[in-house]
């Protein structure tokens, strides 16, 4: 039981879940937007090793890694994304801890 008491006083800081939306833009087509679906608490770990840089249309990109760990949510997905500190993170991947109370979303941000 301590165990469990220790995660969840880990998780101080506060996530918005944002899940992309389909809506009409001004000029009448399809627009796909995002909007806030939950803002949770949340556990955050930052990659100690450094995150590393793509290639995105010939410019190099800097990507940052950190991890969230948040209660287990049936709204969160690999095609949802996280705002943290008013920066944006892709989730790339979800790992859920045994007996799947928590979820451990690996976040990417580039710069």
């Amino acid at each position: 039981m301590a165990k469990q008491i220790d995660t969840i006083g880990a998780m101080r800081e506060r996530v918005t879940i944002q899940n992309v939306t389909e809506a009409q833009s001004t000029s009448g087509f399809p627009a796909e937007t995002w909007a806030d679906t939950a803002t949770v608490w949340t556990e955050v770990n930052y990659s100690i090793l450094p995150s590393g840089e793509e290639a995105n249309a010939d410019k190099k990109t800097a990507i940052q890694v950190a991890l969230f760990r948040i209660r287990t949510r049936t709204d969160v997905t690999e095609k949802s994304r996280l705002s943290y500190r008013s920066d944006i993170f892709d989730i790339v991947a979800i790992e859920f801890t045994p007996g799947r109370e928590f979820m451990i979303l690996q976040g990417e941000k580039r710069k």
